[in-house]
């Protein structure tokens, strides 16, 4: 449960790494929340879960660090990262306020420096898209989910950086 904060100089180490800021305030999910989503979480598994998909995210380091308390909370099943390919800065804008996504502050400048600019937004997305993905591969994840919005192009772009791209079989 992500809620408003009303003090942050309260809020814990880990709470800051977290904070998604709004244009109405900061928001976050606290220790306690953050524990009880876990909890939760590990019983799905549990339930027979063999996977799990984040949402999309822009911080990498959030991810990483889910994973990581994902794994000390006793689960163990593939956590496949949530990777938006952001085609338009409405688009980017409306998406991080719906899903409270945290984006750090050079992706923020990145997408306004060319907010106004739809090939230019389009160019940063696959680029910041191709960026992360790297990354969580690096980091030894072992499989992606792209939030493509049927935008083929991009995709088939990004899978070609990642050097992913098959031929279609006939």
């Amino acid at each position: 449960m992500i809620t408003k904060v009303d003090d942050p100089s309260m809020l814990s180490p880990a709470e800051k790494k977290r904070v998604v800021s709004r244009p109405d305030g900061e928001y976050v999910c606290k220790d306690a929340a953050y524990a009880g989503e876990l909890a939760y979480l590990k019983q799905k598994v549990d339930a027979g879960a063999d996977m799990i998909i984040t949402q999309m995210f822009f911080d990498d380091d959030v991810y990483l660090q889910f994973v990581r308390d994902c794994r000390a909370a006793g689960i163990t099943v593939p956590i496949q990262p949530g990777i938006m390919l952001v085609q338009s800065y409405a688009g980017f804008q409306r998406m991080t306020e719906l899903c409270m996504s945290r984006v750090p502050l050079d992706v923020q400048g990145m997408f306004e420096a060319v907010k106004d600019n739809d090939v230019e937004v389009k160019a940063a997305g696959l680029k910041l898209a191709e960026r992360t993905c790297k990354r969580m591969l690096k980091e030894g994840v072992n499989g992606l989910h792209l939030y493509t919005l049927n935008m083929e192009e991009c995709t088939f772009a990004l899978l070609e950086r990642l050097d992913m791209k098959r031929p279609v079989p006939e």
